[in-house]
């Protein structure tokens, strides 16, 4: 067939494919109706799960928090004999950190490959693949995290130094600040790597996805044939829920979310005012990553509205042009300020936190200002000192300064959140990910602080190079239970529970107790897609509840053992405020509504409950024992609402003779409702159905608008939930479809994201697609017709018509 050409193919024990090019105007669906094809998949580009922080930061810092340190120093472990593979952008084997050697003898860099080379260009149609002969790194992203598995010190303590490392270069040198890869060059990277032999993957990339995406499916396929797979959960968490990557949703991948590190340095930022001088704390650079530098001082502005709001939400008349603009948080998105701050002039932004907490902000690329955070008190200092006269910022990289944070430990705000779009529990574990130093290429300063999900996915991976060391008959499955059910559950000061494990996951890593571990639990995390009415007299009658099965195993072949249960309700979640609409703290701050609000008491039944079949019992020496548990949702808050509810079973075990104990955690979470009955469709507030010409610009009448077939308008929509399907169909006078829309149908469509303005655009025209199978093009005749949007329902099936969401259009008239 002309139309298509064969352009690399896998034929092994782990994946069976081929990627193929198509030529300009062929249909990809047509790929599906010929012989032997299954499925197919668009080729996605991928992007880094990282951002741009602070400096200088030293490794005891973390490892004292996750029991790398004890591991490291008690029990003389170092990921000897373990061998690592890193899939990301190459890293600078020369660093003296790293090695300073590529495959020579005792080297630590035994395996790699470049797959991708130094001209690759995305945007282009035919992008420059010419890969290098080694995998040298351009970037610094692969660099650090091979410093976060494996430095050796003496600035960068890896978690596993001892280990065997490959690197599999797949990521882009940045080009316009981004840096890229496709689906089809990570997999290669991914292939090689298995045929390597490498125990553990450590993948720091991705997009928001399903775990069918193809390469959370060859991920899938490593980890049944053996390899452990560790992958950052993603750095979407400020645009709330059901936003983690692909491949993180691969069944079986140890999905990582980010804490917040213990210890803060950064650049050194000086404010200078009339009222006098002060050294103030500045939260990382925005992901827009432009340094915030200004080694020869910059004024200072807070641009106000005739009313004296200081949001920076709307134009002011106050001259800011070339001076760093100081805003509050709040009222609107921080790119919506900045974009206000560029437009006006200014050369950097400000933005004062409503308390002493500080983060770094999502900008996007056509942001190219700096933009930090400051804490309240600094803000008011600044805020205070303009109003009193000419007051100057001033930071250079020579001069940094180191603050103890007061929220280290806590989930970092970026770090993804669950569930899965089937309800999975995502992520299943958190390591250190914020403001982490590392390695970097020489080139580049040797040291940098990066923070991301990307970082805390390697971090991972070297505990699990310990694991294995230390436990080399586990399974892949055994070293996942071991490290969910000796997990730490985080504690939400601001609620006085427990982070959900949506956000997560079974809480911060203790490699230590993993590796001590007496007993294993199963199944070791609870994802609750469905649950039944309560009519039992035993239960509380009219609820949902749902019920399980618990096996513990006593590992310790001597000593029989007791154990004793109880419940650890965590905070709910959800995206919508009690008025039904979107929740305007994701809008406007990237913070996601919980329940409870704060710290004063809550009742009983607005929190997960557990009944059990026995609060106490006893398990004999290398043998288990079964409990039920039935897990009532929070049934004082009310469905509409929308919430995700979770918590943590524990098990507190007691060996015979001993006087402490170990406590073993399930974590477990469900939506409170009915999933599979969910509204699909967003608000129009943020992106509800319309049309909109070429240049996006909202029609409002489409039964007015003339139609040009060369130039279509653009159907519009959102999602809320993640769809299994979706088509938009052409629906003529007497309500028949003529057929879908081209461009018109996708399966496994992700929720849109507010932040990046991620509605879904279908060009209407009179092209349709008719039949399933082996679809035909046809062209509706002249006439009026209608859009009827279907979208199926969590959990529904595609020949169920009560399964979808639909949504007609006004009519509108082709000729």
């Amino acid at each position: 067939m002309e139309s298509v050409v064969v352009r690399k193919r896998f034929d092994n024990n782990i994946f069976n494919g081929a990627i193929v090019a198509t030529s300009v105007g062929y249909n990809p669906e047509m790929l599906a109706d010929l012989p032997g094809v299954k499925r197919i998949w668009g080729n996605r580009k991928h992007t880094l799960a990282y951002q741009e922080g602070t400096q200088d930061i030293r490794s005891p810092y973390k490892h004292h928090m996750t029991g790398v340190a004890k591991a490291l120093l008690e029990l003389g472990l170092d990921g000897h004999g373990i061998k690592i593979g890193i899939v990301d952008s190459g890293v600078d084997y020369n660093h003296p950190e790293l090695g300073k050697c590529w495959k020579t003898d005792k080297c630590p860099w035994q395996y790699g490959k470049d797959f991708i080379g130094d001209e690759y260009i995305y945007t282009q149609e035919k992008p420059v693949i010419k890969p290098n002969d080694t995998p040298m790194d351009c970037v610094g992203h692969g660099t650090h995290i091979s410093g976060i598995i494996a430095g050796r010190g003496p600035q960068v303590q890896g978690v596993a130094p001892g280990a065997t490392l490959g690197m599999y270069r797949v990521l882009s040198c940045p080009v316009n600040g981004d840096v890229y890869a496709d689906d089809a060059i990570i997999m290669q990277g991914m292939e090689e790597a298995f045929k390597d032999g490498m125990d553990i993957l450590s993948l720091s990339f991705g997009v928001i996805g399903w775990s069918e995406d193809p390469i959370a499916a060859l991920s899938t396929r490593m980890i049944d044939k053996g390899m452990v797979v560790v992958a950052a959960v993603g750095n979407d968490g400020g645009d709330g829920l059901q936003t983690g990557s692909s491949p993180a949703l691969g069944r079986g991948v140890i999905s990582v979310g980010s804490v917040e590190n213990w210890n803060y340095t950064t650049t050194a930022t000086n404010i200078t005012t009339p009222s006098g001088w002060r050294l103030v704390r500045t939260s990382e650079e925005s992901t827009n990553m432009v340094n915030f530098l200004f080694p020869k001082g910059a004024s200072l502005s807070v641009p106000k509205t005739s009313s004296g709001d200081i949001h920076g939400c709307k134009e002011t008349d106050d001259d800011i042009k070339g001076t760093v603009a100081v805003v509050a948080r709040g009222d609107c998105t921080f790119q919506q300020k900045a974009e206000i701050i560029q437009a006006k002039g200014g050369v950097g932004m400000i933005v004062i936190s409503e308390g002493n907490n500080v983060t770094s902000m999502m900008l996007a690329m056509n942001i190219s200002i700096p933009a930090v955070m400051v804490g309240i008190e600094d803000g008011l200092f600044i805020v205070k000192g303009v109003a009193k006269g000419n007051s100057k910022v001033e930071t250079n990289l020579e001069e940094f300064v180191s603050f103890a944070s007061t929220t280290g430990g806590s989930m970092s705000k970026f770090s993804s959140y669950g569930p899965s779009p089937e309800l999975d529990l995502v992520p299943m574990i958190s390591a250190p990910g914020e403001n982490i130093w590392s390695t970097y290429p020489i080139k580049l300063g040797s040291y940098k602080s990066l923070s991301g999900t990307s970082m805390s996915a390697p971090y991972i991976a070297g505990v699990v190079a310990l694991i294995k060391q230390a436990r080399p008959k586990l399974t892949v499955d055994q070293i996942r239970q071991i490290l969910v059910s000796s997990a730490n559950p985080i504690l939400d000061s601001g609620t006085n529970h427990m982070v959900s494990p949506y956000s997560s996951g079974a809480g911060l890593v203790n490699v230590y107790n993993a590796i001590k571990s007496r007993g294993t639990v199963g199944p070791y995390m609870l994802s609750i897609n469905q649950t039944e009415i309560s009519c039992s007299e035993k239960d509380p009658t009219g609820v949902r509840l749902s019920s399980h099965d618990i096996t513990f195993t006593n590992s310790d072949s001597q000593k029989k053992a007791k154990i004793v249960l109880n419940n650890t309700a965590a905070n709910s979640l959800s995206m919508y405020d009690s008025n039904g609409d979107f929740a305007k703290s994701i809008l406007e701050n990237s913070i996601v509504p919980t329940w409870p609000t704060n710290t004063s008491e809550v009742t009983q039944e607005t929190m997960p409950q557990c009944i059990f079949s026995d609060d106490s019992m006893e398990v004999e020496a290398g043998k288990n024992v079964v409990f039920k548990v039935k897990i009532v949702t929070p049934y004082g808050l009310s469905e509409s609402g929308r919430w995700f509810y979770g918590g943590f079973l524990n098990l507190s075990v007691t060996w015979d003779g001993e006087d402490t104990s170990s406590t073993f955690i399930v974590p477990y979470g469900g939506f409170n409702g009915d999933y599979s009955a969910i509204e699909m469709l967003s608000p129009a507030s943020i992106g509800g159905p319309s049309f909109v010409d070429g240049n996006l610009n909202e029609i409002k009448e489409i039964s007015s608008y003339k139609i040009d077939k060369n130039s279509p308008p653009l159907f519009s929509f959102s999602i809320d939930v993640p769809s299994p399907l979706i088509y938009t169909s052409l629906i003529d006078a007497k309500n028949n479809s003529v057929g879908i829309l081209a461009l018109g149908s996708a399966m496994h469509v992700s929720r849109s994201l507010p932040s990046k303005n991620g509605a879904y655009l279908v060009p209407v025209n009179n092209t349709v697609h008719v039949g399933d199978k082996s679809p035909k093009i046809v062209i509706a005749a002249d006439g009026t017709y209608r859009l009827r949007l279907s979208i199926m329902r969590p959990f529904g099936y595609p020949r169920k018509k009560s399964n979808f969401e639909i949504w007609d259009s006004d009519e509108f008239t082709f000729g």
